[in-house]
């Protein structure tokens, strides 16, 4: 289904600049291709992705206490082989004997379709590079030349031996995007689309895979608006929290010459961090909304009390502790 521009709908005035183009995403004449595999197809993306068999350095770092107050970092490296993005560069490792000696041949790649139609309509690379769906790709064959250097097993080119690599030996697999219902929310512009200016300065120019109402658009932009909001918050918290935990440890360190009681007080320190995080940024948050969504903002105030009562309930029980102490 094709929606006009100007035809009413849900949510959308009549005449308003905004296009809703709901069909099947199909490439034209574009054949795509990588040479060194013999890949020849009709498609919107082809895409392979290399891997080399490295030794990979691990490294455990342990922090303990030690007696008569401060800490000490213990390190340790293991190593594994696995299979690697690109090369890993042995010659930092801290033990010997893990050598990657061989550079990568195969490097990862992809080859997309510059015309891709949707309906009467062309999509602009910008709304083509927006079609992330694929599925495994097996070439039919290898080129003569290539077949003495590996082979193919359930779709992927292996260097080595099946089953045992070695240190150096590569593997390449292989997706594919095949034409797809896709949903697009843009600005016509002929015979094509250009990005949707909204009325607060920020542009739009969106695709959806599946065949989505200009409403459901909208609610899914909405939903990644607002995950973004609060996930930026909670980072917002995260922060406050690490500079108040740092500003409090010294606290932790001066009584780590009683070990038991550095770990009591680091604990403290560390609520008495949670609690000032939150409550501060919940007052600010709570500011935010308190005019656009009282009930929310409201509620966020009341938290923030809540975690202020509990910090000064904490602060007066560790006081009354350190003077029975004392």
């Amino acid at each position: 289904m094709l929606t006009k521009v100007g035809q009413k709908r849900p949510g959308v005035k009549r005449g308003q600049p905004l296009k809703e183009a709901q069909a099947k995403a199909s490439p034209t004449s574009n054949i795509l291709t990588n040479p060194t595999f013999g890949i020849e197809e009709k498609a919107i993306r082809i895409s392979w992705n290399t891997s080399i068999y490295q030794w990979v350095e691990k490294q455990n770092s342990e922090t303990k206490k030690k007696l008569g107050g401060g800490e000490e970092t213990v390190t340790t490296f293991s190593y594994e082989k696995k299979w690697a993005d690109s090369p890993v560069d042995s010659s930092s490792f801290k033990e010997a004997g893990h050598t990657n000696t061989k550079a990568q041949t195969y490097q990862s790649g992809s080859e997309q379709a510059t015309t891709v139609t949707l309906g009467a309509f062309q999509l602009a690379p910008g709304l083509i590079s927006q079609i992330h769906s694929s599925e495994p790709y097996a070439p039919a064959e290898l080129p003569t030349e290539l077949a003495t250097l590996g082979q193919l097993s359930d779709g992927v080119f292996h260097t080595g031996e099946l089953g045992n690599p070695k240190i150096g030996d590569e593997k390449v697999e292989f997706t594919i995007t095949h034409p797809g219902d896709v949903s697009v929310m843009a600005t016509q512009s002929k015979n094509s689309f250009k990005p949707y200016m909204t009325k607060s300065g920020k542009e739009k120019f969106l695709l959806y895979e599946g065949l989505l109402s200009a409403d459901e658009v909208v609610d899914a932009e909405e939903s990644k608006a607002k995950f973004l909001r609060w996930a930026l918050r909670g980072l917002g918290v995260l922060l406050m929290f690490i500079g108040f935990t740092l500003i409090l440890k010294p606290l932790s360190v001066l009584a780590d010459v009683i070990p038991f009681l550095g770990s009591l007080v680091g604990g403290a320190t560390a609520l008495i961090a949670l609690l000032l995080s939150l409550g501060i940024s919940l007052v600010i948050i709570a500011i935010s909304w308190i005019f656009f969504r009282p009930l929310l903002g409201i509620s966020l105030l009341v938290l923030a009390i809540g975690c202020m009562v509990l910090l000064i309930k904490k602060t007066a029980q560790g006081r009354k502790q350190a003077a029975l102490t004392a």
